[in-house]
């Protein structure tokens, strides 16, 4: 029970971390133009997380 709720708190720390660097990512873009290492990193760093974002909801249906 305990490795569940560890594992949901973890998961919703990544989600908003990579919602921050979704908006950083965005403003980046805007002043810099596209395709800096920081920009490709956050939107590399998002799809990252999108997937973890995915596998949380299969998580959450296989313990439930």
């Amino acid at each position: 029970q305990s490795n569940q709720v560890t594992t949901l708190f973890l998961l919703n720390i990544a989600h908003t971390t990579g919602l921050a660097l979704e908006a950083n990512a965005t403003t980046f873009r805007k002043k810099k133009g596209i395709g800096t290492p920081a920009t490709i990193f956050a939107s590399q760093t998002m799809h990252l997380l999108l997937g973890l974002k995915r596998m949380k909801r299969l998580i959450v249906n296989v313990m439930t």
